[in-house]
């Protein structure tokens, strides 16, 4: 009797066991997953940034870019808003593959962004500063901690709240830090005067239908 007991005991310590194994190698799979896809994110953007071509359209506020007009079949092809009612930016941003999404004419939705509906996303978002008719960022610099962000997308309100603002140099990269279980949105453009680029990173506070 003695016996059956200490067995039934031993067999349920190796049950106990085997329940805790296998939800540890659950729970390290799963971070080991996500971790995979934000750095895999992290360095396509940086793989964009080295880009010369592109970086040069970034940084370079001339007069050499043409304007394009915002015709009907322009405004059609609009996919997301962006609004930011602290410097007064409301713009239309057009899908990744599109010809319109290009900083020369509009804010750009850059390589390696995910869309806030999707797990773990990060939208990162680029437009020139200055005094161009493209300078759709020109007043980053007056966002401060706190300040909200919207984003209209598939019939959805995104409320982002900017958490951090930095200044990194004109090198050719920018790294972003991802946050666990965080969505994010970050904007970049240039300072003007300077060697650097504005950084902005918000988290995502709340989404509604609208």
């Amino acid at each position: 009797m003695v016996k059956r007991k200490y067995l039934c005991s031993f067999i349920l310590i190796i049950i106990g066991l085997l329940l805790i194994g296998y939800g540890f190698m659950t729970h390290y799979h799963f971070y080991k997953d996500k971790n995979n896809y934000i750095n895999e994110s992290k360095k396509e953007i940086i793989k964009y940034y080295d880009d010369t071509s592109i970086k040069d359209d970034i940084t370079d506020n001339t007069d050499k870019f043409i304007e394009i007009n915002d015709t009907n079949d322009n405004v059609n092809n609009v996919f997301a808003v962006i609004s930011i009612p602290k410097i007064n930016l409301e713009k239309g941003l057009y899908n990744i593959d599109s010809n319109e999404n290009n900083v020369k004419y509009n804010v750009e939705i850059l390589k390696g962004s995910t869309m806030p509906n999707e797990f773990y996303s990060h939208l990162f978002l680029a437009s020139h500063s200055g005094t161009n008719y493209n300078a759709y960022f020109n007043n980053l610099s007056r966002l401060e901690l706190n300040d909200k962000i919207y984003l209209l997308f598939n019939g959805v309100k995104y409320t982002y709240e900017v958490n951090s603002i930095f200044e990194v140099e004109k090198d050719g990269k920018i790294e972003i830090n991802d946050t666990n279980n965080v969505k994010m949105l970050t904007l970049i453009t240039c300072h003007i005067g300077t060697n650097k680029q504005i950084v902005v990173n918000s988290y995502l506070i709340n989404e509604e239908i609208y």
